[in-house]
């Protein structure tokens, strides 16, 4: 990797760790949605009922967090490449 790419490697390997927790997080908690008398009832559906509630409840919050890391590494990532391009032209 050339020196002006190390980082933008470290941002993507960074970036595939957040995706794979996320997809594992998601795995464990998958839900289905359902609309009882006007409200939404998550029911969960994935490996973690074999485990609790607790645990459902903890993965999907692993989840939501995961995507968002990866959403913020993504537009990070994205910026570094268009800053890199732009400096070497």
């Amino acid at each position: 990797t050339p020196k002006a790419l190390f980082a933008y490697s470290i941002i993507l390997l960074s970036s595939a760790w957040v995706d794979l927790v996320a997809a594992l997080a998601s795995w464990m908690c998958a839900a289905r949605v359902q609309n009882i008398k006007l409200a939404m009832v998550l029911i969960y559906v994935g490996p973690c009922t074999l485990m609790g509630a607790r645990w459902c409840h903890a993965f999907l919050c692993l989840h939501c967090g995961a995507v968002g890391q990866s959403i913020v590494l993504l537009l990070v990532s994205f910026s570094y490449r268009v800053w890199i391009l732009n400096r070497s032209l």
